[in-house]
């Protein structure tokens, strides 16, 4: 409201492999020497990340599906999130990893990236999923995944709080190859938008404007 909306100027924030060495599932870490599927969700542990809805729709989709969750992140809800795992009788398939600042080998190597938040900003888990290749399933909440998603070209997008819609999309996913590979292959070459050398030729070149205007 406060802005002249003409001259405000959106900058992505740098995400960039390009350099970075990915560890292989096997040996990065023992979750990934079992068979099933992996669903991740990284992020703070609060009540607008919606992780329950996540636990819940792992519940489900583990009648058809062979799947387990990773959640990375701390917060105020995870003594609360193991005990509804512990309800749900899934505490098995579900693996709290706490902080990492490996989030993108942690991405990289699962199936799926998975976020149920209802309020987002721009989220750097998502984006970094984008770039990794790992195909998306987010919740629909005011800005963010939307707008990284290309509306869902590159990612399906889902009603938030929504629990029944997260199911079928991920079972969607998993289920069909194609689409998931189809995905993967889109998103990742958005990953340029976010390259360092991109980004900063944006800055780059807005403060140059305004050296010329001063």
């Amino acid at each position: 409201n406060l802005l002249n909306k003409d001259k405000a100027i959106q900058i992505n924030n740098i995400c960039d492999f390009s350099n970075t060495k990915i560890i292989s599932a096997t040996k990065f870490d023992p979750i990934f020497n079992t068979p099933t599927k992996k669903l991740i969700t990284v992020g703070r542990l609060n009540p607008t990340k919606r992780v329950d809805i996540l636990l819940k729709a792992t519940k489900i989709i583990l009648d058809t599906n062979n799947v387990d969750l990773i959640i990375v992140g701390e917060g105020p809800e995870k003594t609360k999130l193991k005990q509804l795992a512990k309800d749900l009788n899934i505490s098995e398939r579900v693996h709290f990893i706490g902080f990492s600042n490996e989030t993108h080998n942690w991405i990289a190597n699962s199936d799926i990236y998975v976020s149920a938040s209802i309020v987002e900003g721009s989220p750097n888990s998502i984006i970094e999923s984008v770039c990794l290749g790992t195909p998306v399933v987010a919740a629909d909440c005011n800005f963010g995944p939307k707008e990284i998603l290309d509306n869902g070209r590159i990612g399906i997008l889902v009603p938030i709080n929504n629990t029944t819609e997260m199911i079928t999309s991920i079972n969607n996913i998993l289920e069909n190859e194609s689409l998931r590979k189809t995905i993967g292959k889109l998103s990742q070459k958005q990953k340029i938008n976010y390259s360092a050398e991109k980004i900063s030729k944006l800055y780059i070149k807005e403060i140059t404007k305004l050296n010329e205007i001063n």
